[in-house]
């Protein structure tokens, strides 16, 4: 059995008392690569980014190819999608997600808000993408979380 372990962090920068369960990871589009800390949420049923984190990595929304690539996968190229904080446009693309020595093609909701770097996580991975990769297993009580490579069973 193979099983990582990552700490728990302090997130956003400056904060004293909120540890999050964080992991490094690489987005990719096409050539370029940005390392971001990413949230793994297992709340979460979507990965979602920001759209200036895709522009940084290259991918432009106004592209009508991307759209109708998006819309021809039987996707919605620009869909709102709901939240805690309500209701929020964003752009559907596929970027590349490194984590953990492991590459995943991902389906990224890209919001059409602007990133704030206090409040807001960078990438957010969901169910969606790591958890097809891993079985996680969280333990708040020791600030760490745990990735398993094999399959549980009785």
């Amino acid at each position: 059995m193979t099983v990582f372990s990552f700490g728990y962090q302090l997130y956003p920068p400056g904060e004293t008392e909120k540890y999050r369960p964080m992991i490094k990871v690489g987005l990719c589009y096409r050539e370029s690569t940005a390392g971001f800390q990413a949230l793994v949420d297992s709340g979460s049923d979507i990965t979602i980014s920001f759209v200036e984190v895709g522009n940084a990595l290259g991918i432009d929304f106004s592209d009508t190819r991307l759209a109708s690539e998006i819309e021809g996968r039987g996707m919605k190229f620009l869909d709102r999608i709901e939240g805690l904080t309500g209701s929020c446009e964003a752009y559907t693309a596929p970027a590349k997600v490194v984590f953990n020595g492991r590459e995943e093609t991902v389906v990224i909701k890209w919001l059409k808000q602007r990133l704030d770097p206090r409040n807001d996580f960078p990438i957010i991975l969901g169910q969606d993408s790591i958890f097809s990769l891993y079985d996680i297993h969280f333990s708040r009580r020791q600030k760490k979380f745990f990735l398993n490579t094999e399959i549980l069973s009785k």
